[in-house]
């Protein structure tokens, strides 16, 4: 569990005392987890925030570590891998959805990956950019499709994709990755409502 950072009430020495220390909730730490948070009434942003975790794999750390047998019975038994919660700066993203519609699924936190900026770096910067020249709805998309039809690289790369589409031969930076309704990218396309795609992307 290397990289763990223990909220104060996972402290080894707190943790050991047992009696008047609140571990959270199972249903809290599946949540934060990305195991679902059908027990819960917040979303797992929230639950993350609200537990003092940067991230959904500390969450699961923790899960693993406070609720042993549940965190392998759900696991298991999970039909989709653990979802990551999205808050990019200023774009309120929240868990995102499969490119073909099958539920939600991994997507990274944008603003670690390498590219990303807060606001618009020098260069041609383009706002709410399209991929499709004359349809304003359909976005570009911030990640590609793997081979079993699922997001992979996402940011730097589809951000470079858009820029060598218009005759640019890199890109500079990219931010503000917001869900919308349609996006698209050299080898995918998504329209469930719940597609994340660049707010800008500055190309050099």
């Amino acid at each position: 569990m290397s990289g763990l950072r223990n909220p104060w009430f996972l402290s080894e020495a707190v943790f050991a005392q047992g009696p008047g220390v609140q571990v959270p909730g199972v249903e809290d730490l599946e949540c934060a987890a990305g195991y679902g948070c059908q027990g819960v009434s917040s979303s797992q942003c929230d639950v993350l925030a609200m537990l003092g975790l940067r991230t959904t794999g500390e969450a699961r750390d923790l899960f693993a570590q406070a609720y042993p047998a549940r965190f392998t019975e759900v696991a298991r038994n999970a039909d989709l891998p653990p979802t990551e919660c999205l808050k990019a700066a200023g774009s309120g993203i929240g868990t995102g959805a499969s490119p073909n519609g099958s539920g939600a699924q991994a997507l990274p936190d944008f603003a670690s990956l390498d590219g990303f900026s807060e606001a618009p770096c020098p260069g041609n910067v383009s706002v709410d950019p399209i991929f499709v020249q004359g349809q304003p709805d359909i976005r570009v998309l911030a990640c590609f499709k793997g081979a079993d039809n699922r997001y992979s690289e996402c940011g730097k790369a589809p951000a470079r994709a858009y820029c060598l589409k218009f005759g640019q031969p890199d890109v500079a930076c990219f931010g503000d990755i917001k869900l919308v309704g349609k996006a698209a990218t050299v080898d995918a396309y998504c329209e469930t409502g719940g597609c994340p795609a660049f707010g800008f992307i500055v190309c050099k």
